[in-house]
């Protein structure tokens, strides 16, 4: 930039898949230079907006401003001044690839080129199926932009099969049938990917006897579709924070035994600067960060003059600061920041840090995660914005102790629940010959599990326990506690008589 026109212009093009690079520039390399970086694979420029004036004494058209935005919702500073007429290159859909134009002492016009580029583009996260074993392995791939339609069909067995529609360039791709049709009822889930509607989880129990899925629900960011099936059995889920589903894959044969699943990242949303609209120059992390681990703050007794933040990108940290290396001494009539203080989604609040004057003002999300920031920084940070990222429902991870006991017996699975409500314990002449136990479940319904073992004529005895608040952490004369972990199912043996028992246990979140 030079005066009031753009006199050089210099772009990093990718030719292929392995970051190779071609550098172009025009023009001459005079006065202030500007510098925009773009996230290559994962992000690419969606619009060039400009302007263009009539310049004296030459009488020549020239360029006055370029601002550029990208995919990621992010945007350059205002390069020049916005003066003549304004211009836009976009092509909705599609990225920017290149550009064309014409230079003379400056850069007197500008074009690009457009190429269709999809989401699923972007490194997709696999996640292997989970379910039950059996089965014929089958993949409906991850090049789709996400799912608009889930038929399953569920029998005796449990569910019978599942069909997929998938959303391609703007067009609906019927996926193939995986499993068999029988005798039974098919429940079909749309989502309106018109509507920004998107998958991010799903939810399900299998049998671990017969290796069959026996119910499914599938989890949008706008609402939840109805268990499909029986809710019976070891319970699984596929999930990844910040992601949507776009592709399945698993096994199936006579019935759908086990479901896999890609992800990729759900595009981020860009909240508005509070401070300073106008000072000092703009700066923008972008927000295909996976999260924030650490914030440094430096205030000086004025204002907030340097902050720096460590983002989780992949599980490696990537830094960004902004702000000065010295101490601002005194106020320079623009708006500043004065304060800043984070919280975190278990409840914790980091020290305010600095002074709480002026107009105040709160960055949130309801069901959001901050994953990256924005604003503009002078000789103090003048403002601040953050980017969001949708927060998926992620269960923690349950684990199957072993059972003690005798080895006699059938095996028997009730599976993972969210806890146990009730326990029925019926005594027989030797030992303990009847068990049979009350979950409690997503809906907050008590759930009756199987009966294990021989009522006798004693009867049972029966405990029950004040949900949420208490929960079973052991059982004495089989297992020492797990510290940190409650109860949340049991398995075992039994015939006439309870021969063994194991449990299942996750962490205690509460």
């Amino acid at each position: 930039m030079y005066g009031a026109a753009i006199r050089h212009i210099k772009f990093h093009f990718h030719y292929d898949k392995a970051g190779n690079e071609e550098i172009h520039e025009r023009g001459v390399t005079t006065g202030t230079q500007h510098e925009f970086m773009i996230n290559h694979p994962y992000e690419y420029i969606t619009s060039v907006e400009g302007s263009y004036t009539v310049t004296q004494p030459y009488n020549c058209i020239v360029l006055t401003s370029l601002t550029f935005k990208t995919s990621k919702g992010r945007t350059s500073s205002t390069i020049g001044p916005v003066t003549g007429t304004k211009f836009v290159l976009e092509s909705k859909g599609n990225a920017i690839v290149g550009f064309h134009g014409q230079v003379g002492s400056c850069v007197d016009s500008i074009g690009a080129y457009y190429a269709q580029v999809f989401p699923s583009q972007e490194t997709s996260l696999k996640v292997e199926p989970k379910g039950g074993k059996g089965g014929v392995q089958w993949d409906d791939g991850s090049d789709y932009e996400g799912v608009t339609n889930i038929h399953v069909r569920c029998g005796l067995e449990g569910i019978q099969f599942i069909k997929f529609e998938y959303v391609k360039a703007g067009q609906t791709i019927v996926g193939p049938v995986h499993g068999a049709s029988g005798r039974g009822m098919t429940q079909t889930f749309g989502i309106n990917h018109l509507e920004n509607e998107y998958l991010i989880s799903v939810e399900g129990y299998y049998d671990e006897s017969t290796g069959v899925i026996q119910s499914l629900r599938f989890i949008t960011n706008k609402k939840t579709s109805d268990l499909m099936g029986f809710n019976e059995g070891t319970k699984f889920s596929l999930a990844a924070n910040g992601k949507k589903i776009i592709g399945f894959l698993g096994f199936a044969e006579k019935n759908l035994n086990s479901l896999g699943a890609y992800f990729i990242r759900i595009p981020s949303t860009k909240s508005v600067m509070e401070g300073g609209q106008t000072t000092g120059r703009s700066y923008d992390d972008g927000g295909d960060f996976d999260g924030v681990r650490k914030v440094y703050v430096t205030f000086d007794g004025t204002a907030i003059w340097h902050i720096k933040f460590d983002y989780d990108k992949a599980g490696q940290v990537e830094t960004r600061q902004r702000g000065g290396s010295y101490v601002v001494t005194q106020p320079y009539g623009c708006i500043v920041l004065r304060s800043l203080a984070f919280k975190t989604s278990k409840g914790r609040t980091a020290p305010t840090v600095g002074t709480v004057t002026g107009t105040k003002f709160v960055h949130e999300s309801k069901g959001n995660v901050i994953v990256g920031f924005h604003g503009r920084v002078g000789s103090c940070i003048d403002s601040i914005g953050v980017y969001y990222s949708p927060l998926s429902p992620l269960a923690p991870p349950s684990e199957k102790i072993q059972g003690h006991g005798g080895d006699g017996g059938d095996s028997w699975n009730d599976g993972v629940f969210q806890n146990v409500k009730k326990i029925y314990v019926g005594q027989g002449d030797v030992g303990i010959a009847f068990l049979m136990f009350e979950y409690e479940n997503e809906t907050s319904e008590g759930l009756l599990g199987k009966e294990h073992g021989k009522k006798m004529l004693l009867g049972y005895e029966e405990f029950e326990f004040d949900y949420p608040s208490e929960y079973i952490t052991s059982i004495e004369g089989c297992f020492d506690k797990k510290e940190g972990h409650k109860i949340v199912g049991f398995h075992g043996k039994s015939s006439a008589m309870i021969s063994q028992i194991g449990v299942h246990v996750i962490p205690i979140t509460e």
